[in-house]
């Protein structure tokens, strides 16, 4: 995205006046090498600090789209501060078309590659592929259910439910199908089990 905007920002420079006669030239010099490294990697910073990469699956799609604009918006900001406002162009309308190109080329190949990314995924999530190992904490009817519901539905949601949890005492259906853990092992239980997903069902309540 940064390689593509230089090309677009040659075009609104006086590169002539400035010595830059040539795109190559201008692609090559020392201050646009430096950010090519640089920037690509401060953008990766706005990401994680975004929160995008702490969860990596069963992404809301227009989260992502919310995040990926506000992240692009954010480095779009730094990005002319530290490398576009002593720009060889005296039109200020110019200067906020810069910033608009640079806002559109950002999210524009940042999100048609998560969009790709989230698709794969979302495909493999739903074909069992992937699928991410799930307590549930209940045993009642309900509970039940909801495990069976899960397990043969045309279209799996990634929870792969490997036991119950029983959260108290006298409910009113055992499932056999699967293990049943005690409530006081749970912590445990998420380690050894590398647990993902806990799904709580309240006693008594339907699903």
């Amino acid at each position: 995205a940064w390689l593509l905007f230089n090309v677009v920002r040659f075009y609104f420079l006086d590169t002539n006046r400035i010595g830059y006669g040539e795109l190559f030239t201008f692609l090559t010099s020392h201050q646009l090498v430096v950010g090519q490294f640089f920037f690509p990697i401060m953008m990766i910073g706005i990401f994680y600090l975004s929160g995008y990469y702490n969860k990596v699956f069963l992404k809301s799609r227009l989260q992502e789209i919310v995040n990926t604009f506000s992240s692009s918006f954010i480095g779009m900001i730094l990005i002319y501060f530290i490398a576009l406002i002593n720009d060889d162009i005296h039109d200020r309308l110019l200067n906020y078309e810069l910033m608009g190109i640079l806002l559109g080329i950002m999210f524009g190949m940042v999100y048609i590659c998560r969009f790709c990314i989230t698709q794969i995924a979302t495909h493999n999530i739903h074909r069992r592929v992937w699928s991410f190992n799930t307590l549930i904490i209940g045993t009642s009817q309900a509970a039940v259910k909801l495990e069976e519901k899960l397990r043969t539905s045309k279209k799996s949601m990634g929870f792969n439910v490997v036991g119950f949890v029983e959260s108290c005492e006298n409910q009113d259906a055992r499932p056999h199908n699967l293990p049943i853990y005690n409530i006081d092992d749970l912590p445990q239980l998420c380690i050894d089990l590398d647990i993902k997903n806990l799904i709580i069902i309240p006693h008594r309540h339907g699903i």
